[in-house]
C-alpha cells in the first residue's frame, strides 16, 4: 500500500545534509543559492566561499561552453542527465562530475545533483591510451615491415645484378670444377629469386590500395612457389568497399603471420583460409592439418600475441581450437560497427 505520510521540511533537509554527492540548488543569476556540505567538502571550499562564486568560473576552461549549452536546454524546460563536466577544487586540481538537472517552471530555480566520476574517467582514459599504444604498435609493426621488405628487395636485385659477374670469374678461374660450380651458380641465382619474389609479394600486398583477396592470394601463390605446402583460400559473402585500407592491411598481417606460424611450427601439408562476411561481422578463419599443439601448456609466442594484439585494434575475438597430432584452426571475428 502506497504511504500517504508527506515528509517533512526537516527529513528532507537532512537527506540533503547528508547525501554524498553534489546537490546545489542554482537562481537566475550566475551564483549558486544553497549548496550542501558534501559540495564543500569534495572541492575543499567552504560553503560561503562557494555561494559567492560564479559558478562557470569553478568549470575547467574547456568544458565551459558546453556547460553553458547545458544551462540553456535546462532554461528551455528540457531534463539533463549523465551531463559530464570538470570542476576546480580550492588546489586548482580538477575533478570530473557527472550532472543530472531540472528546472521546474515553478519558480525557475536549477536543481542538480552531482555524481563525483573522477576515478572513472582516469580508468577510461588509461584505456584510451592503452588501445591508442597498441594501435600504434600495430602501424609501426607494418610500418617495419614495409621497411624490411624494401630493403631486402633492394639487396636482392643488388646480389642479383653482381652474382652472375663472380659466378663466371669463378667459372674462368676454375675449369677443373666447372660443373660444381655451374650447379651451385643456378642454385644460389633460384634462392635468391625465391627470396626476391616473397619480399616483393609482401611489399606490395601492404602498399597496394587493390583488394585484400587479391593480396591474400598473391601471398599464397608465392607461398607455394617456395615451400611444399597446398593453400586453398575462400572468400564469401566479402565486398572489397566495405573495409578501409587500414583494416585491410591488418587482416592481411593476421594471415600473413598465421602462415609463418604454420611453415616453422606445423609441419603441416595443407591450408585453408576462410573469409567470409555474414550481417553485422566478418569472419576470418586459417586451418590446417600440422601437428598441432597442447593449449594448456603451450605459452603464447610472438607470432599470436601479434595477432591477438592486431585483432583487439578492431574489437577482434581471436579463437584457437588445437590438440597434438589435430591440426589447428585459428579463428577471428570482427564487429560491423569496428570495421570502416
Amino acid at each position: 500500500m502506497t504511504s500517504t505520510n508527506v515528509i517533512s521540511i526537516e527529513e528532507l533537509w537532512q537527506f540533503y545534509n547528508l547525501s554524498a554527492n553534489l546537490v546545489c540548488i542554482a537562481g537566475n543569476g550566475e551564483y549558486f543559492n544553497h549548496i550542501n556540505p558534501s559540495f564543500a567538502q569534495l572541492l575543499n571550499f567552504t560553503e560561503e566561499e562557494l555561494v559567492s562564486i560564479p559558478y562557470l568560473n569553478l568549470i575547467h576552461p574547456d568544458d565551459r561552453e558546453a556547460t553553458s549549452k547545458g544551462i540553456n536546454e535546462l532554461k528551455n524546460g528540457k531534463k539533463v542527465t549523465s551531463f559530464q563536466n570538470r570542476c576546480q577544487m580550492k588546489s586548482g586540481n580538477y575533478k570530473w562530475f557527472s550532472w543530472t538537472a531540472n528546472r521546474p517552471d515553478t519558480d525557475g530555480n536549477i536543481y542538480a545533483v552531482g555524481l563525483d566520476c573522477t576515478d572513472k574517467k582516469i580508468l577510461e582514459e588509461q584505456l584510451t591510451e592503452r588501445a591508442k599504444l597498441k594501435e600504434s604498435i600495430t602501424y609501426n609493426r607494418g610500418k617495419e615491415w614495409m621497411e624490411i621488405a624494401t630493403e631486402l628487395r633492394d639487396n636482392i636485385d643488388h646480389l642479383l645484378q653482381k652474382s652472375p659477374l663472380c659466378f663466371n670469374i669463378k667459372e674462368r678461374d676454375n675449369t677443373n670444377n666447372y660443373s660444381l660450380l655451374l650447379h651451385s651458380s643456378i642454385s644460389a641465382r633460384n634462392a635468391i629469386s625465391q627470396i626476391k619474389k616473397l619480399s616483393s609479394s609482401l611489399l606490395s600486398c601492404l602498399n597496394k590500395e587493390t583488394g585484400l583477396a587479391d593480396n591474400i592470394n598473391k601471398l599464397i601463390e608465392e607461398t607455394m612457389a617456395i615451400h611444399p605446402i597446398e593453400i586453398k583460400f575462400y572468400s564469401s559473402n566479402f565486398f572489397q568497399g566495405n573495409f578501409n585500407k587500414k583494416l585491410r592491411q591488418n587482416i592481411f598481417s593476421i594471415v600473413h603471420e598465421q602462415l609463418n606460424n604454420t611453415l616453422r611450427h606445423a609441419n603441416a601439408t595443407v591450408v585453408q583460409i576462410n573469409l567470409e562476411q555474414v550481417r553485422d561481422k566478418l569472419f576470418l578463419s586459417i586451418q590446417d592439418n600440422g601437428a598441432g599443439f597442447n593449449k594448456a601448456k603451450q605459452k603464447k609466442g610472438a607470432g599470436i600475441s601479434n595477432i591477438i594484439s592486431t585483432a583487439e585494434q578492431y574489437k577482434g575475438e581471436v579463437f584457437i581450437d588445437t590438440a597434438p597430432g589435430k591440426g589447428c584452426t585459428l579463428s577471428v571475428t570482427f564487429i560491423e560497427h569496428t570495421l570502416i
